[in-house]
């Protein structure tokens, strides 16, 4: 086992000891939020196209060349890979598209911001009717995988970029940002400057919601950061997601919730 593989396991036992659930929330703000997207049942937000997709990739046995991005990179390394084993281990989950799609509808979200598309699959959940998603990626390959059946929705802008330039161009096109799902270059650097980007851009009802944050000692310590933010009025610690909420409170939260 990695010291890696160490650290994520001991970082579950820590969050199931820590965990609450409902019976535990006093504020109706995430009461709320818990009751009515954490705990809603997904049936009736399951995308069956975003799995009809991901299903192909989990089929399909071509290998591509990846860039091994990097926080202040472009292009570092070119590493191979079989399609179905990027759907396999790096896609999100289904359960967390569903959980976005969730968020979006309850916090009827207008302007969405993904960083890192992979192959697409989220973006599906996050592009809802309402919704525009601009939806960042810096492989090349991995761009025009998702580019291929994601060119079909007319509410999804796709961009072939490096996150550090591209990112401040979106944000100064947005009156606002609703929702932004951080799930790209997962170091402590470009974790807090990714935030600090779109806290720019923020509204009471702005979810952030920050991909494995507790993959690495480097994202741990990023996360514990954003959570002694002062500008961040409530956290929330879901394991496989990090929220952030810029809702005017009267005192600073922290939560660890069951997911």
């Amino acid at each position: 086992m990695t010291s890696q593989q160490k650290h994520y396991y001991l970082a579950y036992f820590k969050h199931w000891l820590h965990c609450v659930d409902a019976h535990s929330l006093h504020s109706p703000f995430i009461y709320q939020f818990y009751d009515q997207v954490i705990r809603q049942p997904a049936k009736k937000f399951i995308n069956p196209e975003a799995e009809n997709i991901r299903a192909s990739f989990l089929n399909d046995t071509s290998t591509i060349e990846i860039e091994d991005l990097g926080a202040g990179s472009f292009k570092r390394t070119l590493k191979r890979r079989v399609v179905k084993d990027i759907a396999n281990t790096s896609s999100s989950a289904k359960f967390i598209g569903e959980f976005l799609a969730k968020c979006s509808r309850h916090i009827r979200a207008r302007n969405i911001i993904e960083l890192g598309t992979n192959l697409g699959i989220t973006t599906r959940y996050l592009a809802n009717n309402e919704a525009h998603v601009h939806s960042v990626e810096g492989s090349k390959a991995l761009h025009e995988l998702a580019k291929r059946h994601l060119n079909e929705l007319p509410n999804v802008t796709l961009y072939h970029n490096n996150i550090d330039l591209v990112l401040p161009e979106i944000i100064a096109t947005l009156p606002h940002i609703d929702i932004a799902y951080v799930d790209a270059n997962h170091t402590y650097e470009a974790t807090l400057k990714y935030v600090s980007l779109l806290a720019k851009k923020t509204i009471p009802s702005t979810v952030i919601a920050i991909g494995d944050i507790h993959w690495s000692e480097g994202m741990e310590k990023a996360w514990s950061e954003l959570v002694n933010d002062p500008q961040i009025q409530l956290t929330v610690d879901l394991f496989h997601l990090g929220l952030l909420f810029y809702a005017p409170l009267k005192e600073k939260q922290h939560y660890v919730l069951r997911f």
